[in-house]
């Protein structure tokens, strides 16, 4: 009798580990490894079910299809998409990344990627050969940079007349629990009266001083740049300093900003803060674009999320009308 309540008590354990497995792996037809739970290009968002599938219905990317129909491998992973305007084959190396792609237009036009990847993750070499009647190759090589999951943010095309550079954010399905701290702000709160201060976009600095000074709030400063060194917030659980610029006492702040404080180095945390900002700013019904970062508007003012040194990010709002 103890046997069989062991054998049951394990063969529930096992259940639910098993029912939230990952059964796909989708995102890895668009150059990703990890389980990514939306990409944010400048052509907009991919995003990905918790169960690794395509959630095609929030990919603004893909809006200009109507067909996107995903045939997989035995083990998840995408070897063939039709879409409305091409059919395309995917192959991947043993550690299932992406290797070869070969597009077939509905317009008669074939072209097949095949990349490389050097040992250290900052190099990539891609070559494309267009079939279209004639026979034409060309080589790209790229230097890159990767996030923590070892998927690359941004690239450089070398050897080119001009260099031009891909970027791109992946946020990331996780276990991780962030708790709430007893002083937390409230992002949008603060974005609309920064250090609690009504009207702080229109005042000028004489007068921004004075309610600094009103609400015991010190800073420190260094030209046009003022740092709050005794401001006592959190942002779930990670210790926040607000900064702003302002050029002279008769002008108004050009800018204000939140920086999250990280324990650790950025790649071991800064996609998830960055995903929890984003998930607020969606929540509250606005759009997060992305444009070198990602970014949206608030109040006719542009806030952008940046990387900040290697132990923070910055959240920044520009008091300048766009």
């Amino acid at each position: 009798m103890k046997m069989f309540r062991f054998v049951l008590f394990v063969f529930l354990c096992v259940i639910p580990l098993c029912a939230s497995a990952r059964k796909y792996y989708d995102a890895a037809a668009f150059d990703l490894v990890g389980h990514v739970r939306y990409m944010l290009t400048s052509t907009g968002r991919i995003s990905f079910k918790e169960d690794g599938s395509l959630d095609k219905a929030n990919s603004t990317a893909l809006s200009e299809y109507k067909k996107y129909a995903i045939s997989r491998s035995k083990d998840g992973y995408p070897v063939k998409i039709v879409t409305d305007f091409e059919t395309i084959l995917l192959e991947y190396d043993d550690t299932h990344k992406l290797t070869k792609k070969t597009v077939r237009g509905t317009s008669n036009y074939t072209i097949t990627y095949y990349r490389e990847y050097s040992k250290i993750l900052n190099w990539q070499k891609e070559t494309f050969m267009m079939l279209d009647g004639s026979r034409k190759s060309d080589v790209k090589k790229y230097s890159v940079s990767i996030d923590s999951r070892n998927n690359w943010i941004s690239r450089n095309e070398l050897e080119a007349p001009e260099t031009e550079k891909e970027e791109r954010f992946m946020a990331y399905w996780t276990s991780r629990k962030y708790e709430r701290g007893e002083s937390e702000i409230d992002i949008f709160s603060t974005l609309s009266a920064p250090l609690e201060i009504e009207g702080f976009d229109k005042m000028q600095l004489k007068d921004i001083k004075w309610e600094l000074k009103a609400r015991k709030l010190k800073y420190k400063s260094y030209l046009s740049h003022y740092t709050i060194t005794n401001y006592g917030k959190t942002y779930y659980g990670y210790n926040v300093t607000p900064e702003f610029h302002c050029l002279k006492k008769k002008s108004t702040p050009s800018d204000f900003s939140i920086i999250v404080n990280l324990p650790m180095r950025i790649g071991e945390h800064y996609e998830d803060i960055v995903a929890f900002m984003i998930n607020e700013a969606t929540e509250r019904g606005y759009e997060v674009k992305f444009d070198r970062v990602p970014y949206f508007m608030y109040n006719g003012y542009c806030c952008r999320l940046f990387r900040h040194y290697n132990y923070s990010v910055r959240l920044e709002i520009s008091f300048r009308k766009y």
